[in-house]
């Protein structure tokens, strides 16, 4: 449905930080309330279907946004489909961040990398579109019972953990294309925002219809909350890092369940023939993704870097045993310019072992996000 300007005819579009819908051919503004809702007796609302023939996901639009290319894989290659009936969901968090706000927030993630290619960082905000993402929400009553044993300066050690939680609005996506640490990544929502749904709220946006109904992700709550409930008790533990979980009687009821669309911004561009997506929370603000940079500049700072750290390094620890009056072994070392060359590429391969271990986990984010586009995006999505 088609919402109008009141005055021109125009196709409105929902203006997320003054929570308008608003007309850009003569600035007319309305409440959402101004609007009455197409009959939903049957749970679903009537949304035009586009479809990527490159990637096979399938977005719908509110009747006001059209698109040439694909946010997901970065491909021109969207065309219509169809209109359709999709279900209608019970809640959604409306966008509270514009897509001014997101291409800024992506401009200043990406200004922080002093190694990021410029073409990266001027990249086209033409390609910026707002997605409502679906998901599942569960409130879960969960219970457990752990033992857990480790090492603590070799000593065997053993503990017992009990655990009852309330989870309230757990948020799961429901959607095949989408990476699931992608989506997680971009958590937490407040969910204390949601409002019942308004089909006005997607007048300018996309929305992702779901692939998942909260029945088939059932098994996946109870894998989520044990998670969350490990992770938390884990952090009680001394030594977490040594301990290991022997026994366990978890013990999960699902109390409710909602069917809610999240707003996320996707800036999708490609980087030598490669697509890469950012995201940002069209809520919170939070931004995820990481881009390539230059291996070259990265390694010769790195090296840099390097060689000066491990040189004051050799410098502090000489000193240090020499106030310590230990003449026995830095002389020797001082003296014997191999034993010090041993010494001071032990200190340059510690130091760049640490350096090396921080690229990897950037190149780690890297790929998730190219993994996200060209990989999991991929995946046909079950129609309804």
């Amino acid at each position: 449905m088609i919402y109008q300007c009141k005055n021109c005819a125009t196709a409105l579009r929902f203006n997320p930080q003054k929570g308008l819908l608003e007309c850009d051919a003569c600035g007319s503004a309305y409440q959402l309330t101004e609007y009455e809702e197409p009959d939903t007796a049957d749970g679903k609302i009537r949304l035009e279907l586009y479809s990527c023939t490159a990637c096979g996901a399938k977005l719908a639009v509110n009747g006001t946004e059209c698109s040439s290319f694909c946010s997901y894989c970065g491909q021109p290659t969207v065309i219509y489909d169809r209109v359709s009936d999709v279900k209608r969901p019970d809640c959604i968090i409306p966008f509270r961040v514009s897509k001014e706000e997101a291409v800024d927030l992506i401009r200043k993630q990406l200004s922080k990398g002093p190694f990021i290619a410029d073409d990266i960082k001027n990249f086209e905000a033409e390609q910026v579109r707002g997605i409502y993402i679906p998901f599942q929400l569960y409130d879960v009553n969960y219970t457990d019972s752990q033992f857990w044993c480790g090492k603590i300066d070799s000593f065997d050690t053993y503990h017992m953990r009990k655990a009852k939680v309330l989870f309230h609005d757990l948020t799961l996506d429901a959607s095949k294309q989408l990476n699931d640490d992608l989506t997680r990544h971009l958590e937490p929502y407040d969910t204390s925002k949601l409002v019942p749904f308004h089909s006005a709220y997607l007048s300018g946006f996309y929305a992702n219809c779901f692939d998942y109904t909260a029945k088939e992700l059932e098994n996946e709550v109870k894998y989520r909350c044990r998670n969350l409930v490990n992770n938390k008790i884990l952090k009680t533990l001394p030594n977490p890092e040594e301990q290991h979980l022997r026994e366990t009687y978890p013990y999960h009821t699902i109390l409710d369940s909602k069917y809610a669309m999240l707003p996320v911004w996707f800036m999708t561009f490609r980087h030598k023939e490669v697509p890469y997506t950012f995201v940002v929370n069209g809520q919170t603000k939070k931004v995820v993704g990481a881009v390539p940079y230059s291996k070259k500049k990265a390694y010769s700072y790195l090296g840099i870097l390097t060689a000066i750290l491990s040189s004051l390094a050799f410098l502090l620890l000489h000193i240090l045993f020499s106030l310590l009056r230990i003449e026995t072994v830095f002389d020797i070392i001082v003296r014997e310019w191999v034993n010090w060359f041993v010494v001071l590429v032990a200190c340059f391969i510690g130091i760049w072992e640490a350096g090396n271990m921080k690229i990897k986990k950037i190149n780690k984010h890297i790929n998730r996000t190219k993994e996200s586009t060209l990989q999991h995006f991929a995946k046909n999505r079950q129609e309804e």
